[in-house]
C-alpha cells in the first residue's frame, strides 16, 4: 500500500534530522573557500569585509541550523497542492 504524505514527511524528517550535523561541520567547513570565492569577485572593499564580517557573526552565534519539524510540514504542504 502506498505511504500517504503524512508518512513520507516523517521519514524525510527523520533522514534530515540524522544529518543534521554532518551538514553543519561541511557548512562550517566550506567557510574559507566561500570568503575566498566572494572575494574574487568584482565587489568593493566594503561589500566584502561586510561578507566576511557576516559569515564570521553566523560561525561565532552557530547560527547554522536544522528545523527538521518545519521542513516536514512545508514539505508536506507542498505535496497536498
Amino acid at each position: 500500500m502506498a505511504k500517504t504524505i503524512e508518512e513520507m514527511a516523517a521519514i524525510g524528517k527523520g533522514k534530515l534530522t540524522r544529518k543534521e550535523s554532518r551538514m553543519k561541520s561541511r557548512w562550517e567547513g566550506r567557510v574559507p573557500g566561500m570568503k575566498a570565492s566572494f572575494g574574487a569577485l568584482p565587489f568593493g572593499p566594503t561589500i566584502k569585509a561586510a561578507y566576511n564580517e557576516g559569515i564570521d557573526a553566523a560561525l561565532t552565534a552557530k547560527a547554522y541550523r536544522v528545523d527538521a519539524d518545519k521542513w516536514a510540514e512545508k514539505w508536506a504542504a507542498k505535496m497536498k497542492l
